[in-house]
């Protein structure tokens, strides 16, 4: 709860500040990436020990193809080389997984140049569809460290909801590297 409550205090400042200006669409904005913020970072209870048997015993589902209109893409290294460099853009509503194979034990390196500033990315962990283990927006547009599990991570890119509406483009370069 304590990730929760100090995202809670940031997005409260981001809102204060937007609402002591005075300009109607500046707090409208302010609001709905207060919202984006607080819900990207709500996690499930704990769930008792029954639950996690039960997880440890189910065979590993093998991910969708597409995940609610979510466009993928796999990524591959070239032989020899232990990266991979992705240029695209995305516009108004539109996301992007990039499915990235990593054994755990792995350092995983991902940074995202834009010049956008309402464009991210996420990481999701193997086997999972919503829940971010990394939140771009709250985090940056750089991330480092060691994968917990072996599988497929989505490096999900996406544009906040204040500029997506707008339907604005964003041009972006995403970096993967793993060692």
């Amino acid at each position: 709860m304590k990730k929760l409550t100090a995202i809670s205090a940031i997005a409260a400042f981001s809102l204060l500040a937007a609402c002591s200006s005075g300009d109607e669409a500046t707090v409208e904005e302010a609001a709905d990436e207060t919202a984006e913020a607080e819900a990207a970072t709500v996690e499930p209870a704990e769930a008792g020990p029954e639950a996690a048997e039960e997880e440890a015993a189910a065979p590993a589902a093998e991910a969708p193809a597409e995940i609610d209109g979510i466009e993928n893409h796999r990524v591959s290294f070239a032989a020899g080389s232990n990266s991979a460099t992705v240029e695209d853009s995305i516009t108004g509503y539109e996301s992007v997984d990039y499915l990235l194979n990593v054994r755990e034990g792995q350092l995983m390196n991902v940074s995202m140049a834009t010049q956008h500033t309402g464009t991210y990315f996420n990481i999701l962990e193997p086997g999972e569809t919503d829940v971010a283990t990394f939140i771009g927006s709250i985090n940056g547009n750089q991330y480092e460290g060691i994968a917990s599990a072996s599988g497929d991570y989505r490096i999900r890119v996406y544009m906040m909801r204040s500029a997506a509406r707008r339907d604005e483009t964003a041009d972006y370069r995403l970096e993967m590297i793993v060692d």
